[in-house]
């Protein structure tokens, strides 16, 4: 009994303390939230642009450059990714060389998302959970070039007018997201989902699939 009593002590001095949340909140309304999956869910009906891994690139010199990026999933999942190299040449991307950095930690994934294609437009919402504390989202929009290249739109900063330099992406044709499968945890929120009743029943598939 002391134990259990003590366990609990433990738990809701970390809860307090801000070390941990035992259930973060969200940063953002359903309102604020582009798209959510559904049973039947089509990021992309035309085909507009391929699924694959993204990554800052440099048409001047033919070269992925160090950076953010982002994959994109069939199922309309999206994942960021980092690659920490200070550049990679175009011709050297090939499978077996992208399973290398990763096993090194030079490319690595990190937060989860939803995206869907509108027009000629790439519409991302990513949703990061700092320290575990909070859910929060940031949305971006990318210009499609073609089916394998994405480009930033150029922004600007309301309050200090500094402008968003245009970012180009293209995808690494070599690259097989199937060698390593994005987590999915975005995708088992409820608060992902359209209705309740679609999240129970790919939480069902989900389940039966994995047995």
């Amino acid at each position: 009994m002391k134990s259990i009593r003590f366990l609990i002590f433990i738990l809701i001095g970390i809860s307090v303390s801000g070390c941990v949340m035992l259930f973060p909140h969200k940063e953002f309304k359903k309102a604020d939230q582009r798209s959510l999956f559904t049973t039947h869910y089509a990021a992309d009906p035309d085909g507009t642009l391929n699924t694959g891994l993204y990554l800052l690139y440099d048409e001047s010199c033919s070269k992925f450059l160090k950076g953010g990026g982002f994959r994109l999933f069939e199922d309309g999942c999206i994942e960021s990714a980092f690659l920490s190299l200070d550049f990679l040449c175009l011709k050297d991307a090939t499978s077996e060389n992208m399973e290398k950095l990763i096993d090194a930690h030079f490319l690595t994934f990190g937060s989860e998302g939803i995206y869907f294609v509108k027009g000629e437009k790439l519409l991302t919402d990513i949703y990061y959970n700092p320290m575990y504390k909070i859910w929060e989202l940031s949305k971006e929009e990318y210009i499609i070039i073609d089916e394998n290249t994405v480009e930033t739109l150029p922004t600007e900063n309301e309050i200090n007018r500094i402008c968003k330099v245009r970012k180009l992406y293209r995808r690494i044709a070599m690259f097989s997201s199937l060698s390593f499968p994005s987590k999915q945890s975005i995708k088992n929120k409820k608060w992902m989902w359209e209705s309740g009743s679609e999240w129970k029943i790919y939480k069902k598939s989900e389940e039966i699939r994995n047995k």
